[in-house]
């Protein structure tokens, strides 16, 4: 029997992944059934933009990928407990971060 860690290794030897790798633009939008959470994902979105713009920051094509998608949105929401402002203030630093900026503060 193969073993995962030895399926991964050789996976990794050969250059295969077990995972495929998916571009963000082609991910589908996440059905949120939640009115409330569909609400905290637009003003989540609304406040990294308004944040974005008053520092006078331009994002990447990359930086834009992750702010439209819902997915990664949604994780900086269950991380701060869907509240926005602090997951508006995790996401800006991590865009900054992976438009290689840094942080204010």
């Amino acid at each position: 029997a193969v073993t995962a860690a030895a399926a991964a290794a050789a996976a990794t030897a050969t250059g295969e992944h077990l995972v495929p790798r998916v571009h963000l633009r082609s991910v589908p939008p996440l059905p949120l059934q939640d009115a409330d959470q569909r609400e905290a994902l637009a003003a989540l979105r609304e406040t990294v933009r308004k944040s974005v713009a008053r520092a006078g920051i331009s994002l990447g094509e990359d930086e834009e990928a992750v702010l439209d998608d819902d997915l990664a949105c949604c994780r900086y929401l269950v991380a701060r407990g869907w509240a926005v402002p602090p997951a508006a203030d995790m996401l800006h630093a991590a865009l900054l971060w992976r438009g290689g900026r840094s942080p204010p503060g």
